[in-house]
């Protein structure tokens, strides 16, 4: 949990020392999602910027333009198929909770998946730009090894996600002037903690094995 409220902390520094540029950024993607047709693409330019400060880079506006214009399809694809996976979700948990035999059961069901499905969605984005090749349903893979690899920090950072568009809905300047660009900072940071996290796990497990192993070859020269 306290890796989680790093990478919150991270974000909203991030988003403090650049907060004009992050302002502007948020006000042209509300105009941009608008028009609906480049929602997901001005979302995806939002991200490649705030991946490139999250990395410790230096920014400027053009990034935003650059990350539209070169993920524009991609970013279609991913944001379509959250909303509808995310519709179909919700839908399912209406749909058997007014049932009133045993099948609303099913309903807990539904909401699990629901929670899981969240999960992964906060890294879907991030992992888009972070991954050097493959197509969407790598990116889904990845993101989803990325949740259920760390349930507890996804846990908390989507609760604090969701918290913070909450509280955008409920109050319209931070939804006009804040939130793009901290969300995307929050899912960039923790994908980047996320995947460091993952390396260090793999690094550990190969020092370990190689350990195991000279210990195998000693004793095996020992006995011999």
């Amino acid at each position: 949990m306290s890796e989680a409220l790093k990478v919150i902390g991270r974000s909203f520094r991030d988003w403090w020392d650049e907060m004009f540029l992050m302002v502007g950024v948020n006000l042209v993607w509300g105009l941009l999602a608008l028009a609906l047709v480049t929602l997901f693409p001005g979302s995806m330019g939002a991200y490649y910027l705030t991946r490139q400060k999250a990395l410790g880079h230096r920014v400027e506006f053009d990034m935003f333009w650059a990350g539209l214009r070169q993920y524009f399809g991609k970013a279609w694809a991913l944001g379509a198929i959250n909303v509808v996976v995310t519709f179909l979700l919700l839908f399912n948990i209406w749909f058997y909770s007014n049932i009133t035999n045993w099948l609303a059961y099913l309903t807990l069901l539904w909401i699990y998946a629901l929670v899981m499905w969240l999960g992964v969605i906060i890294y879907v984005f991030p992992m888009a730009l972070a991954q050097e090749s493959g197509g969407i349903r790598t990116t889904y893979r990845n993101a989803a090894v990325l949740a259920f690899g760390r349930p507890l920090f996804t846990l908390v950072i989507g609760i604090i996600s969701l918290l913070l568009l909450a509280l955008s809905l409920v109050v319209p300047p931070l939804l006009l002037l804040v939130y793009i660009p901290l969300a995307a900072l929050v899912g960039n940071h923790a994908t980047i903690s996320s995947l460091d996290h993952m390396q260090r796990r793999i690094l550990e497990r190969e020092a370990r094995d190689r350990d195991a192993g000279k210990r195998e070859d000693a004793e095996r020269e020992r006995r011999g």
